[in-house]
């Protein structure tokens, strides 16, 4: 398990001292089987019952050993289907891997357009909102999101350097939030590579420790993390605080 010690700071900002340990398995990932026997679904839906079975069965399978010790024998017998039915839906561990991979940036996807409804202009907004829609996708799927986050390099799926396919999602909401700022920002050299880091290390940190659960209620400190090397520490802050008063609200 992933240990975090806590200092108060003024301001109310969290600073994390991490010592990293061995993670324990993380919970489940569910997918209910067909039911037995002879059943009447249309072919449209078992085939949408498989494929979702098996995704969900590699991130389940990964999350507990590692994507590449996890094998198809692993996969289909978490998903309860035969080797021919994986093969039926993917060319091999490594498609349904990307398969899985996808599924998490169009579930998190829909949540981060579904959270930003600030009004046109109001940047700051805009960005609180996708970062919270970004946050609750990963609390509602804790293993796809471990693909995502921390998989994806180590098994190539999505861009090569220098993130992984989560990192590039959150990579792009904040360009795109910055990118509405009136005026535009004049970011210190290295602003980029310090918001996303420290964002992509405070997300990875849950994940290792099995606790995305608490990911939600962590949004004043990313948006501390993320807001800093642009606006600088006082306003930074205010707006931490501002994520902090709506949560509690």
């Amino acid at each position: 398990m992933l240990e975090t010690r806590r200092k108060r700071e003024p301001g109310h900002f969290v600073n994390w001292n991490v010592h990293v340990c061995f993670p324990s398995p993380p919970a489940a990932v569910k997918a209910p089987p067909l039911p037995s026997g002879r059943h009447k679904l249309p072919r449209e839906e078992v085939e949408r019952s498989q494929r979702a079975r098996l995704i969900a069965a590699l991130a389940q399978v990964s999350a507990e050993k590692g994507y590449a010790t996890a094998t198809v024998s692993d996969i289909v017998r978490t998903a309860h289907v035969s080797k021919r039915v994986l093969y039926e839906h993917f060319s091999s561990k490594a498609d349904c891997f990307s398969a899985a991979v996808e599924a998490f940036g169009e579930a998190s996807a829909e949540r981060i357009a579904a959270a930003q409804s600030a009004p046109a202009g109001d940047w700051i907004d805009d960005l609180r909102q996708g970062l919270a829609g970004l946050l609750d996708a990963i609390a509602a799927d804790p293993a796809l999101a471990k693909l995502g986050f921390l998989d994806s390099i180590a098994a190539r799926v999505g861009p090569r350097e220098p993130y992984s396919a989560g990192g590039e999602q959150l990579r792009r909401l904040i360009e795109r939030s910055l990118a509405a700022a009136p005026g535009g920002l004049d970011p210190a050299p290295g602003a980029q590579r310090s918001a996303l880091g420290g964002a992509l290390g405070l997300l990875t940190d849950q994940l290792i420790a099995d606790q995305a659960d608490r990911l939600p209620q962590m949004l004043p400190e990313l948006m501390y993390i993320v807001l800093v090397p642009y606006l600088g520490q006082l306003e930074a802050l205010n707006q931490a605080d501002r994520a902090r008063e709506e949560l509690a609200g």
